[in-house]
């Protein structure tokens, strides 16, 4: 179990006093649920549950389809990168103190356990030298293929949090279920296990649905670039290709949540993956430069092209598309995301 150092807690103390306290729990919902649907990043939710309930740190991960033993984490309030990656992995899979707040159906706090938890490896190991003492795990079950959530919290007071209040955040696992559905379905559905998936809310902070920020080989200015394009263009969805500092290439495609109002926030996925058609970098500037009606003395201008290399490169793309026309590439651009970042943006 992690820890949580409810009993000094002035809202929430001694006697807990329902009609007093019941806004909070009401705000803490909306809060959550406003993070679901993207409007307040999932890290700030967490935060705003965490600090209100005068915890130290928390983190909440769901599990892996592929491999149910691990989770991926979703948000990450305070606790050091060694004991994220340890109540994401083995904790999960081999704790007993998991396995009780898993059976227990309610928020589990470390005094509910059967046994010593501070004798287990997680106390023992990681959560005792960071100097947390109290904590509560709340396995929370959620619609999305079945896969299971995991709230923990960890502070450094000893007084475990009152049964009122340990109900009241059993009451939120619904909330915060929400937090941990599927980003976008047709983003999850292509979903590699290699390749990464990010949230980028509308004050540009990221949250990370799968791969952390070291598996990135792009600056992750080129993430919030797409997410800003797709929110000022509102357009529902973009795709793009781009390049990193080893000349490989990234596919990113991003989605945004409700009907592309642009008002909330941007899904990316990014993978490794080749234009269609083995598409030059070149070539890909002058079919965006063509999706967006350039005509080719244009494009000559914008690229600092002669017009008969212009005219070579859309020869290649004709032959490598294998269409017979201009409509035919931008349809074929269209259907496959086949845009230069930085073109596409210009055109915004």
């Amino acid at each position: 179990m992690t820890g949580d150092h409810r009993g000094s807690l002035p809202l929430l103390a001694g006697p807990w006093n329902l009609g007093g306290r019941l806004d909070w729990w009401r705000q803490t919902a909306k809060v959550l649920q406003a993070a679901a649907r993207g409007d307040e990043s999932r890290e700030s939710a967490v935060r705003h549950l965490s600090t209100g309930l005068r915890f130290d740190a928390a983190l909440l991960t769901v599990s892996d389809p592929a491999d149910p033993s691990r989770h991926r984490i979703v948000a990450n309030t305070d606790y050091p990168a060694p004991v994220v990656q340890y109540l994401a992995s083995d904790y999960v899979a081999a704790c007993p103190g998991f396995a009780f707040a898993r059976d227990a159906m309610v928020a589990a706090r470390v005094c509910d356990t059967p046994f010593d938890f501070r004798q287990t490896r997680t106390f023992v190991e990681h959560l005792g030298p960071q100097g947390f003492n109290e904590g509560v795990t709340l396995v929370v079950e959620t619609p999305w293929q079945g896969s299971t959530g995991m709230l923990a919290m960890s502070s450094t007071s000893r007084d475990p949090m009152d049964e009122t209040t340990r109900l009241g955040l059993t009451l939120l696992a619904s909330d915060l279920a929400g937090l941990l559905a599927a980003p976008v379905p047709e983003v999850a559905d292509e979903c590699g296990p290699d390749d990464l998936v990010l949230e980028v809310d509308p004050h540009g902070r990221l949250t990370w649905h799968q791969g952390q920020p070291a598996n990135c080989e792009l600056p992750l200015e080129a993430v919030l670039s797409l997410a800003r394009h797709v929110r000022v263009s509102r357009r529902r969805r973009v795709s793009t290709f781009q390049k990193d500092s080893a000349n490989g290439w990234w596919r990113l495609r991003a989605v945004a949540r409700g009907a592309g109002s642009g008002l909330g926030s941007v899904v990316v996925h990014l993978s490794r993956r080749e234009p269609t058609g083995g598409l030059t970098a070149r070539e890909l500037e002058v079919l965006t430069l063509v999706t967006q009606g350039m005509t080719n003395n244009e494009i000559a201008e914008e690229l600092h092209l002669s017009l008969r290399t212009v005219k070579a490169h859309l020869e290649a793309l004709l032959l490598k598309l294998g269409q017979s026309s201009r409509a035919g590439l931008v349809r074929v651009a269209v259907e496959e995301g086949l845009h230069s970042a930085a073109h596409l943006y210009r055109g915004r």
